[in-house]
């Protein structure tokens, strides 16, 4: 990129930023766990009846989920 006619055009950091993010939103990963260790990527329902120590939730509405109930 350093020979591009345009190498040398400075960009304000938005539009460079807009750019990144649409190369990230077309990419895709392929992932392959393993049930017994490490990081696991289900769905909502594959997870019924499954305990975790932590569990982190991506991209869900609030107003959907089940309340949390903590042991105390």
């Amino acid at each position: 990129m350093e020979n591009a006619s345009f190498s040398r055009e400075e960009f304000p950091k938005d539009d460079i930023f807009k750019i990144f993010q649409n190369m990230l939103e077309n990419e895709m990963v392929a992932f392959s766990g393993s049930p017994l260790k490490g990081l696991q990527v289900l769905g909502i329902l594959e997870t019924r009846a499954l305990n975790f120590g932590n569990v982190i939730v991506m991209d869900a509405n609030e107003s959907i989920l089940p309340k949390l109930h903590t042991q105390g």
